[in-house]
């Protein structure tokens, strides 16, 4: 009788783990992951999700990337969450306005920065731990490394986090300059006490390739949320919006929970024995770590500092109008960042000595990644008035001009996470901390320098440039530290995109009329060179699939 994981090491280990796997076809590996599911959804689902594992991707019979072919397989789960995501945006802005809006994501951006901290980037150097583990099939890694986490770790979060707590009502007014909202702010940072739970518990299933148990966990805390803010919202407005910050997290644990009860055990291959040696998991789990929490840190920490300085700026309403923005393009970014973050690093980690395989692998991702996202950035770009009216409502119109800047600069994003990952799944964690703080740096003197002379719209300015420059610096940095490159038709990809979408910002501004008819025609075009004729049997092959799982083909 085979046990499943959770329920086996749970009580053991009650805190969970990360892990990753890294046997299979790695041109074929797959994500869900990143997107923010009750019982009853989960069965309505089952016919869409159908049985995703690690052996199950690598089929040959749809040539398609890793990336990509998850991205496609799990279309359904990902589309009801972006829904269940704009209904909250635009509940959220309707019933708080363009200052609270600043206000919940000042939080919110608080939220995550103390949340990295608390396990101090553990859960990211157990993936490179748990890869090797799922790797060999030897639970024992993963016990040895849990262990420490539990008798370490745990009690230096929790002081941690209490202390932060009992500091909120001094120390929250400093960092948000908002003296109003200490008792919401108070709960938003006790209850990330979860995320003790959540993360390790996240990045196990994430490195067992368990991507349904995955898509339901997250397509149920996106609905339970949901129905959790609702009420709040109606009932205290800003003050509401906050709370729901605790409450998502409380949720989160109870979904992620269920998800790793489910999960199986590392399990011996036969290909065990031809693996390098592994490296001490102690040492994995600092190195890893260490360097995915100071770049946390400085990822999150720029968010804060970037808001503050918008409205120290332009004032607290034009931030309210930046955030615009930045949530409309986070409503499907979620999907492409969401699934390189848990796809790409231990697909990279698994082949990270091999360098050929490893630039293949970079370049499936990053052509997947573009084949999805230039697509969704020309609708958006043509059709961004339109969704602002949907998502928010008339008032919020002026960060049109925001959004068609913020939207060009998600390109070259996308880029950067699909080139850059390497570098840390490597083992390069100086490198990287390097970069970040470079990276970090320009953009905040970026968007200061460049609302000198346009204003609020400086801040999408400095944000496009600082893309642009992060995926140069990548480039070089890549191909000198690691011997891999972005290949020819990946180029040609990248400049047609670029072209492309560059040409669609140009004639948005035009009537739709106009603008729709050639945008759609440019796409096309694009389409048309740069799809190859596989990727479109592909294509076809997972639609016709899923359709007759849902019964509305024959199979």
């Amino acid at each position: 009788m085979i046990l499943r994981f959770g329920r086996s090491y749970a009580y053991t280990f009650s805190f969970g783990a990360t892990a990753q796997s890294s046997r299979f076809c790695i041109s074929t590996h797959c994500w869900l992951g990143g997107l923010q599911t009750c019982g009853l959804c989960c069965r309505l689902h089952a016919a869409v999700l159908s049985r995703i594992d690690r052996v199950s991707l690598a089929r040959p019979s749809v040539p398609m990337s890793g990336f990509l072919r998850v991205t496609m397989l799990l279309g359904s789960v990902t589309a009801l969450s972006l829904v269940v995501q704009i209904v909250r945006t635009k509940l959220v802005a309707i019933h708080v306005g363009r200052e609270g809006m600043a206000l919940v994501a000042q939080f919110s951006d608080l939220q995550m920065l103390v949340a990295g901290l608390l396990l101090l980037g553990a859960d990211q150097g157990m993936v490179a731990v748990a890869t090797d583990a799922y790797a060999r099939g030897d639970p024992e890694i993963l016990h040895k490394t849990l262990k420490m986490l539990r008798r370490w770790l745990f009690p230096l979060a929790l002081l941690v986090l209490t202390a932060l707590t009992a500091a909120a009502p001094w120390l929250l007014p400093q960092i948000t300059g908002q003296p109003n909202y200490v008792l919401p702010g108070m709960l938003a940072l006790a209850a990330l006490a979860a995320q003790l739970w959540v993360r390790p518990w996240t990045a196990i299933i994430n490195g067992a390739r368990a991507f349904q148990i995955l898509a339901r966990a997250r397509l149920a805390e996106t609905l339970v949320s949901f129905a959790v803010l609702v009420p709040l919202v109606l009932m205290w407005r800003v003050q509401g919006a906050l709370y729901s910050l605790a409450a998502v997290q409380v949720v989160g644990l109870a979904t992620t929970w269920w998800a790793f009860r489910r999960l199986a055990p590392p399990t011996p291959n036969d290909g065990a024995a031809t693996l390098p040696p592994i490296d001490n998991s102690t040492q994995t789990l600092v190195r890893f770590g260490a360097a995915t929490l100071v770049g946390g840190l400085i990822s999150t920490g720029l968010s804060l500092a970037l808001r503050r300085e918008i409205i120290s700026l332009h004032g607290l309403e034009q931030s309210g109008l930046y955030q615009v923005a930045f949530a409309l393009t986070q409503q499907y970014l979620t999907l492409v960042l969401g699934a390189m973050s848990a796809y790409s690093f231990p697909a990279y980690r698994a082949v990270h000595n091999q360098p050929q395989a490893l630039s293949q692998e970079v370049n499936h991702t990053l052509r997947g990644a573009l084949l999805v996202i230039v697509p969704i950035i020309a609708v958006l770009l043509v059709l961004r008035e339109p969704f602002i009216l949907v998502l928010f409502t008339e008032e919020y119109l002026p960060a049109e001009a925001m959004l068609r800047l913020q939207l060009l600069g998600d390109l070259f994003k996308v880029v950067a996470w699909a080139i850059g990952v390497p570098i840390l799944a490597a083992g390069r964690a100086g490198t990287h901390i390097a970069l970040e703080v470079l990276f970090a740096s320009s953009w905040l003197v970026g968007v200061w320098g460049w609302s000198q002379l346009f204003g609020v719209l400086g801040a999408p300015i400095g944000f496009l440039v600082n893309q642009i420059l992060v995926c140069v610096v990548y480039i070089v940095v890549i191909r000198r530290q690691l011997g891999i490159g972005i290949d020819g038709p990946n180029w040609r990809l990248l400049g047609l995109s670029s072209a492309v979408l560059i040409a669609t910002a140009l004639v948005a501004g035009s009537s739709l009329w106009v603008s729709v008819p050639v945008a759609a025609a440019m796409v096309a075009l694009w389409a048309w060179l740069c799809v190859q004729r596989s990727e479109w049997q592909g294509l076809l092959t997972l639609v016709r699939e899923r359709l007759g799982r849902l019964g509305v083909v024959k199979k």
